[in-house]
């Protein structure tokens, strides 16, 4: 969800869910990569678009809320809404494709669309790439998916920490079938738990749930451990967004017994989701 107001969306039960991370280096700071086996190419976007997907459906990153690219999105998302995209791939010594970089000229700024690395040689290569043009422009711009600097590999290149760096607040997200999402995690406890859900907009989405052996039903009562609060906290405690902690802390979900909700969290993803692309 793109939200013109987070506070207008969040009382039909979405929350923050994603940010992106705003870097931005003057040219002469930026990390001058190494040169690595393989080769780099640069390709029209038709021909590269199936390497480039092949990558994208690889990466790790991506794994993590992205979602499922078709053709058309590649071709509307980043040829037609900005049409000066140009690409290079990397290739490792075996002609397999292990990286690209999408970028434009804007300007004085050598502007990074999407950067996608699978090995420490398409790192490498595709930063001395980009950093190869550090006399042509005086800055370089990038808008990564990530939000947490140190999951940036590109910074841990540079000998000084000479960058500039913004997290601003991206998409919002919802669960609408609280046990189906659950199942999905596979969260395996010693004991029963229940979920106390507020979900004015989606009542099927709401009430008590009891949390056995990784599936989520509908009860009536229960003596299990309890945690209560709205569809909103939940997406984004499950999702990873927030920590139990800060939930907790802020009053978004409340419990009597934090421990045994620790041992879920526990299982839970350890980094912040992912949104690649804008609906």
């Amino acid at each position: 969800m793109a939200p013109f107001s987070y506070g207008f969306y969040g009382r039909f039960g979405y929350a923050q869910a994603f940010d992106r991370l705003h870097l931005s280096w003057s040219a002469e700071h930026f990390p001058q990569g190494k040169r690595r086996g393989g080769t780099i190419t640069r390709m029209a976007f038709d021909e590269a678009q199936a390497l480039m997907d092949a990558v994208y459906e690889r990466a790790p990153q991506m794994k993590r809320g992205g979602i499922e690219r078709e053709n058309w999105w590649w071709d509307y998302y980043f040829m037609m809404k900005t049409p000066h995209t140009q690409v290079v791939i990397y290739r490792d010594d075996d002609h397999e494709t292990q990286g690209y970089v999408m970028y434009e000229f804007v300007g004085e700024t050598f502007k990074i669309r999407e950067w996608v690395t699978l090995t420490t040689d398409a790192l490498l290569s595709t930063t001395r790439f980009i950093g190869s043009h550090a006399g042509a422009f005086s800055r370089f711009e990038y808008e990564a998916p990530v939000s947490d600097l140190n999951e940036l590999p590109v910074l841990q290149l540079m000998p000084e920490p000479q960058y500039e760096a913004r997290v601003v607040p991206y998409m919002q997200a919802r669960i609408v079938n609280l046990p189906a999402f659950v199942q999905a995690l596979d969260i395996m406890l010693p004991t029963e738990v229940v979920f106390n859900v507020t979900d004015e907009t989606a009542p099927w989405n709401g009430g008590r749930f009891e949390l056995r052996g990784g599936e989520l039903t509908r009860v009536v009562q229960s003596e299990a451990p309890a945690i209560t609060g709205s569809i909103p906290a939940f997406t984004q405690w499950l999702m990873g967004y927030r920590s139990l902690d800060n939930l907790l802390l802020t009053g978004d979900l409340t419990t009597a017994d934090a421990k045994t909700f620790s041992l879920l969290q526990a299982q839970l993803p350890k980094q912040k989701p992912v949104l690649a692309d804008y609906f």
